[in-house]
């Protein structure tokens, strides 16, 4: 059949709206961003290195699910209501939203025979609200995904039930992350979080890395390094590994490793770390380190910081032994 030269330009103008208006049909996810969208586990984790592609695969994820035509998962039957959360607002607005924009499809029809509502009102500026009171998307049927901040207070993230919710980088704290999965009792979970595991903190790792090797039915995690997007720009990344200098940061933002921050650890010991009692200003705040143990000496360390040259000095230690009531003298002498 051979096209007129009106009829080609009509296609190709279609093409290139469907390419700008609706990018979703269009999305090719790499090998490790298909494993995750395919995991059938309630728990899903992509703890990887910068620009893996981690928030753009995961947003389509969340788009897929919402719309309820998630090629690789079971799909819910009736509205959908999802919630994103993210460090901060500010943020969310301008590296998510945009994603989300570009990638929902605004109009209704049928995706290999199950039928996609689009958006609200076929319009993404009727469908989108972001104000100080609410922060949604909502489809033609119904469905919504709601946008939350860690930034919020923690009733902020309580009320109706959720079937999915989407942790963008680490929760705060612990009690943020049983609130929410507080939202799928009824439901069950569909949890997905997306990190760079950067900002350790002991109940995380405990929950999401451990979690993932210890119950692998309910757990399933990508790890992967940032040069394993095949579209990432190799060269910048490589000027990224050149400026990060400390090495248990550029594991994370790198590779994706779980990294324990350890505080000031000192390389080299010797006297440029020492100072005499009679150099401390009584003003200066002061820090007492004990390292108790049941079969080995116990120690104390006392430090002090040094407000004008910002320097942690170490100016008196202590090695003892006995019991905890004579430790405890030792330490008050």
């Amino acid at each position: 059949m051979v096209l007129s030269n009106e009829r080609e330009l009509e296609l190709k103008a279609e093409l290139l709206r469907r390419r700008n208006e609706e990018r979703l049909w269009f999305y090719k996810p790499h090998i490790k961003q298909l494993a995750w969208h395919a995991a059938p586990q309630p728990f899903r984790i992509m703890a990887t290195g910068n620009q893996f592609g981690k928030t753009y695969s995961s947003v389509i994820d969340d788009i897929w699910t919402a719309t309820k035509i998630h090629p690789y998962r079971r799909n819910r039957v009736g509205e959908v209501y999802g919630r994103v959360c993210g460090p901060k607002f500010s943020t969310m607005h301008d590296v998510m939203i945009p994603y989300f924009k570009t990638m929902i499809p605004r109009y209704a029809g049928n995706v290999n025979g199950k039928p996609y509502a689009g958006l609200w009102k076929e319009d993404w500026d009727k469908a989108f609200t972001w104000n100080q009171e609410e922060k949604y998307i909502h489809f033609g049927d119904g469905s919504f995904i709601e946008f939350k901040s860690y930034d919020q207070d923690l009733d902020a993230f309580s009320g109706s039930q959720r079937h999915f919710i989407h942790f963008d980088e680490a929760p705060k704290h612990e009690d943020l992350w049983g609130e929410n999965l507080a939202r799928q009792t009824t439901t069950g979970n569909d949890i997905r979080v997306t990190l760079t595991p950067l900002d350790y903190s002991q109940w995380l790792y405990d929950t999401l890395y451990l979690g993932a090797q210890s119950h692998p039915d309910q757990f399933f995690m990508v790890t992967a390094s940032s040069n394993e997007n095949p579209y990432a720009d190799q060269a910048a990344l490589q000027a990224t590994y050149d400026f990060v200098s400390d090495e248990n940061v550029r594991a994370a933002r790198l590779h994706g490793d779980w990294v324990v921050s350890e505080g000031r650890v000192w390389k080299e010991y010797g006297d440029h770390n020492l100072c005499n009692t009679p150099d401390i200003d009584d003003s200066w705040h002061k820090v007492m380190v004990l390292d108790p143990h049941d079969s080995k000496p116990s120690y104390g360390a006392w430090f002090v910081h040094n407000p004008y040259t910002d320097k942690h000095i170490l100016y008196r230690e202590a090695q003892m032994r006995g019991t905890f009531e004579e430790i405890t003298n030792q330490i008050k002498a």
